[in-house]
């Protein structure tokens, strides 16, 4: 058998494999996964094709001259449009611009075409191959040109990498100029006229599987416990929308386990229930795509249909879920609400609809209905549209360091200041004032509260160098810390280190552990808040009695010196029976702590609560959050402190 055509049919073996590798797992219905497809088609084919060609050329007998011609001439033409191919790939995979993808492929079309035409001339005028009368064809110059029109694409190809680079993840930019790697080296061996195209097909196999696996890899884009599309893979498809400017209907499908069955069940075999739940909706709604979030564990739908489709299509699966199925000898079945909207209405562009997905399952109380299926209300858009401005308008603030630094004072029951809370604020070009409730929320579910915590930290720290005078006459200035800065590893060091720097001693400090979502005891935490603690800063419980901060959180911390009540709890408490907020003073004065009274708003409330035993209070009847400026004027004015015991 002639070298030539081992190494064929080596290479069709090869693809063979990766194209069974590539699609034995889900594939997200992306363009550039679809163009991999038709790339790896178009290269069977064209290898296929050079298998026929070199056998047949052997046996000139076997075909009517005109039917060699077309087959020579339809392999010939096949290699510039693979080339052209690869380049419209690299840019669909680089996110390139509707404007520069239609340059790019009027490029590559002025590089394929003159090698087509001079393929199809060749019959007549021996362009690029010559029939021979013994059996077989003499090459012509066509690696040659191949080589220059693949040096052209390959320059094209690195070209948009260096234009786009800001906009590909690391993995997939390390995975094109991989693939363009094995291009060139392909490129390279014709080029050195290695007899026939060898290793041109092996390579373009590879080049090819090289950007699926660091690309399109479905590994990437799968939930680990239940096979379904992730998180990752749901941006990746509203990235393709948005880029193509291709209208969705999205749902988001609130599930749960029904309350008999969650301490029945263990993690895995939830996990299971979860794998078969996304399963039937995909039955109940085909041509969607069925995305599995791991927190909150719910689905989001992405579909391109009409808008009465998608409804009546939920419907079914919402029913499905409801309904129940056996699942190794239990009858499961999920709670499950659906919340319909049109994704282009509500979010204008990618970065929207990021929002959007982070927080749509965060929205109130919805409306029931029977279906358990509901369209956006107006009244509903309006919240989504203000939950995606408040969360441009923190990222915003914290590109630009636009974040502020009030101050509210901490009293005794004798009306001195003895400390002060440092609080954010934010005040928006277009939003005006952002209340805390929601910004601070806004910077959790995006990941911000990270810099907005150190900005506002650092902000602290300059504050009290430069006034000295003012905060050492205070006990200490307590700044809030979040779960997620709390999980960080190295946020003890890093504070520590910034208060050196400033020369504030760590005893002027104390920080509020705040619970907007269940902080879990590790090892992280407790060596964070031990290395705090040992330094001499305080810790404090906030919002005690509201939320996942309760009893527990008292137990889990013993390193807290202080416990700060809730002020709708205190509220509560007061309106109800005043008895159940002594029991709670009581409660935390027993554990060891002192005790916080948040949200003071009257005289009766602070005098109540002076009788029933609070140590220090905070609200609105002392003061409300100030600027540095007043709060020095409301030092001034206010009886030296007694050092807080």
């Amino acid at each position: 058998m002639p070298l030539d055509l081992n190494f064929e049919l080596v290479s069709l073996g090869l693809l063979a494999l990766f194209l069974f590798a590539g699609h034995k797992k889900p594939l997200l219905p992306t363009r550039p996964n679809r163009r991999f497809t038709q790339l790896c088609l178009l290269v069977f084919a064209l290898n296929l094709l050079d298998v026929f060609t070199v056998f047949l050329s052997a046996h000139p007998g076997w075909l009517p001259l005109p039917a060699r011609h077309a087959l020579l001439a339809a392999y010939y033409m096949g290699q510039p449009v693979l080339f052209a191919l690869v380049l419209n790939y690299c840019a669909w995979c680089a996110r390139l611009p509707m404007a520069w993808l239609r340059r790019a492929r009027w490029a590559a079309a002025a590089v394929t075409a003159p090698v087509c035409f001079l393929a199809l001339a060749s019959p007549f005028g021996g362009f690029l191959y010559t029939l021979l009368p013994a059996g077989g064809y003499a090459r012509g110059p066509l690696y040659w040109l191949l080589g220059a029109q693949g040096a052209l694409l390959l320059l094209g190809c690195f070209a948009i990498l260096a234009a786009r680079r800001a906009w590909l993840p690391r993995r997939r930019l390390a995975g094109l100029c991989a693939m363009a790697a094995w291009l060139a080296l392909a490129l390279g061996l014709q080029v050195l006229a290695v007899p026939g195209p060898l290793l041109f097909y092996v390579f373009a196999v590879l080049a090819l599987l090289t950007a699926y696996v660091s690309g399109q890899n479905p590994d990437r884009y799968l939930h680990e416990g239940t096979g379904v599309f992730n998180h990752r893979a749901l941006d990746e498809l509203l990235q393709e929308y948005y880029h193509r400017g291709q209208p969705y209907m999205m749902a988001f499908l609130h599930t749960a386990l029904p309350g008999d069955s969650r301490f029945v069940f263990n993690t895995d075999f939830e996990l299971m229930v979860f794998s078969t739940a996304a399963r039937r909706i995909r039955q109940a709604m085909p041509g969607a795509c069925v995305f599995f979030l791991s927190r909150p564990r719910s689905f989001v739908v992405v579909s391109p249909a009409a808008p009465e489709a998608v409804s009546a299509s939920t419907e079914r699966a919402v029913a499905e879920l409801r309904a129940g199925w056996q699942l190794d000898g239990h009858q499961v079945g999920l709670e499950c609400t659906a919340l319909l909207f049109d994704g282009r209405a509500c979010a204008a562009t990618l970065d929207e609809a990021r929002i959007l997905v982070e927080n749509a399952f965060y929205l109130g109380d919805l409306p029931q209905t029977p279906s358990g299926v509901l369209w956006a209300s107006d009244d509903t858009l309006e919240q989504l549209h203000r939950l995606i401005r408040v969360h441009l308008a923190v990222r915003r603030a914290v590109r630009l360091n636009k974040i502020s630094v009030a101050f509210q004072p901490i009293v005794d029951t004798a009306g001195r200041m003895c400390a002060v809370e440092a609080l954010a604020r934010l005040e928006d070009p277009e939003l005006g004032p952002v209340s805390p409730e929601e910004f601070v929320t806004a910077a959790e579910t995006s990941g911000a509260i990270l810099k907005l915590g150190q900005t506002v930290y650092e902000t602290v720290l300059r504050f009290m160098a430069q006034n000295r005078d003012l905060f050492e006459r205070l006990d200490y200035v307590s700044i809030n810390l979040s779960p997620l800065q709390l999980g960080q590893p190295d946020l003890a060091s890093r504070y520590l280190e910034l208060a050196a720097f400033y020369g504030v001693a760590p005893e002027r400090l104390a920080f509020e552990i705040t619970e907007s979502f269940h902080l879990t005891p590790d090892e992280t935490l407790s060596r964070t808040l031990q290395q705090f603690h040992k330094a001499g800063a305080q810790l404090l419980i906030d919002d005690f009695g509201e939320g996942h901060s309760n009893l527990a959180r008292i137990l889990d911390m013993p390193l807290a010196s202080v416990v700060k009540l809730e002020r709708h709890v205190m509220a509560a408490c007061l309106a109800r029976d005043e008895r159940l907020m002594g029991d709670l003073i009581g409660l935390v004065h027993d554990s060891g702590r002192g005790v916080v009274v948040e949200g003071v708003e009257n005289e009766l409330q602070f005098r109540r609560l002076t009788a029933l035993g609070a140590d220090w209070m905070q609200g609105f009847y002392f003061s409300r959050p100030l600027c540095l400026g007043d709060l020095r004027d409301y030092a001034a004015a206010s009886p030296p402190a007694v050092p807080m015991g």
